[in-house]
């Protein structure tokens, strides 16, 4: 391709999405805002929003490398340690205290979520920098499972017998968190991040709550 081609040549999407956020990094600015409860219309919902994203960003775009990649926003969010540990200490706190915004259904999802989060931060990150952040803020998973066995134990307020059973659930399947391994597909939109904020999931069975993951050309 000759030179007066290449500069004929129309930015792609990804090209005109990085210029208008510069890099990506006002994408992050913005929903690290919303977490910090900046926005005085967003709420206690909006900042788990914010923080499922931000979770998604650093996962996808730090850890795997499926999204941004050898953007700004790729390089802060790998050597900004600190917004990860907001963002996963803000998620322990819902599934421990939740609140009147939160069922015990969604908190028991959320749970599940960091625990799906924790077994593909230890396979990408093995006991690199993510993990140990997230060990700590989570008490090594202990926070976690401590409020699953007291879903179980009907020790928290408004628990169902659904709830029981999901979390009881979660608690026996140690075969699950074991084997679990993100898809390695950078098109594949069915892995760790089941999507706990879609009312349509919340509403579901746990059973037939998780997407099957179709791909077949793993990275």
């Amino acid at each position: 391709m000759t030179q007066v081609e290449d500069r004929r040549r129309p930015p792609t999407i990804a090209e005109i999405v990085r210029e208008k956020t510069n890099d990506g990094l006002a994408i992050l600015e913005f929903f690290i805002e919303v977490l910090e409860g900046e926005l005085e219309e967003a709420g206690v919902t909006h900042r788990l929003e914010a923080a499922q994203a931000l979770l998604e960003l650093v996962v996808d775009s730090a850890l795997v490398k499926r999204r941004w990649d050898g953007t700004t926003l790729a390089a802060v969010l790998g050597g900004d340690l600190e917004i990860f540990r907001k963002v996963i200490g803000f998620q322990v706190d819902i599934v421990e205290g939740g609140g009147e915004d939160f069922t015990v259904r969604r908190r028991v999802l959320l749970a599940e979520q960091l625990r799906n989060c924790r077994v593909l931060v230890a396979a990408v990150d093995a006991g690199g920098r993510f993990s140990k952040v997230f060990g700590q803020e989570t008490g090594d998973g202990a926070r976690i499972d401590r409020f699953l066995v007291d879903v179980v134990s009907r020790r928290v307020a408004g628990s169902t017998r659904a709830d029981v059973r999901s979390a009881r659930k979660l608690l026996n399947d140690k075969r699950s968190q074991e084997e679990f391994v993100p898809c390695g597909s950078r098109d594949c939109s069915a892995d760790w991040k089941d999507s706990i904020l879609d009312p349509a999931y919340v509403s579901q069975p746990l059973d037939d709550a998780h997407v099957q993951c179709g791909c077949t050309d793993h990275d």
